[in-house]
């Protein structure tokens, strides 16, 4: 990889597939929430053969996140509706329940528990009631 703070659809792609557990990088998330490649993470996230696909689906909670704390301005609420809509393409619970939570977030900001979304105690949340 280049330079992991400015990763390629291609690297970021490769390293998903890879067998390489650590990130290439401390700030990898952040550097992923920056590149803004959404389309791209909601694919690797619902990718069965992906083995980082759980990671992909933290990652877009850690988005939200992010964007929630940094407060719902014009600019945050635009990034979250580009992300439902990069969901909305793929037809898979674990995104319909992301884009539930986050349409939630929206229309309700002072509900924001950064525990839900950093940490990604929502999808840890679904992996356990899919292992019941």
């Amino acid at each position: 990889m280049r330079n992991p703070a400015f990763p390629t659809r291609d690297e970021i792609r490769e390293w998903a597939f890879s067998s390489q557990e650590k990130e290439p990088d401390p700030a990898w998330q952040l550097h992923l929430a920056h590149a803004k490649e959404y389309d791209l993470y909601v694919l690797l996230a619902v990718d069965e053969s992906c083995p980082k696909a759980t990671y992909f689906l933290r990652l877009l909670y850690d988005i939200v996140g992010r964007l929630a704390h940094a407060g719902l301005n014009d600019d945050g609420r635009s990034e979250m509706e580009t992300l439902m809509a990069c969901c909305a393409k793929q037809p898979r619970y674990s995104l319909h329940l992301f884009v539930q939570r986050t349409r939630a977030l929206l229309n309700n900001p002072a509900a924001f528990i950064p525990q839900d979304w950093y940490g990604s105690r929502w999808v840890d949340h679904d992996l356990d009631a899919l292992t019941d």
